[in-house]
């Protein structure tokens, strides 16, 4: 499996281990692998920030944004 069409086996071999443990923990560890070996490697060169601001009421519930920055509506309630 190559990652984003780049060729760096290390970058693979941790991502492919963070896809594959349900261990919570364990697949923090490898996540930060497979970040700290983009940096290393310079696989990714951020050319922007893409900020979002959110605002709503306190009593709306499920307000967060999953790891690509997305809010999902069908997880919202009202208290």
């Amino acid at each position: 499996m190559k990652f984003r069409r780049v060729n760096v086996p290390e970058l693979d071999e941790a991502y492919k281990a963070s896809r594959s443990t349900t261990d919570s923990e364990k697949r923090l560890a490898e996540i930060r692998r497979v970040v700290e070996v983009m940096g290393d490697k310079a696989v990714i060169v951020p050319i922007c920030e893409n900020t979002k601001a959110v605002a709503a009421n306190k009593d709306l519930k499920g307000l967060r944004a999953d790891a690509e920055g997305i809010y999902r509506i069908a997880e919202w309630s009202w208290e």
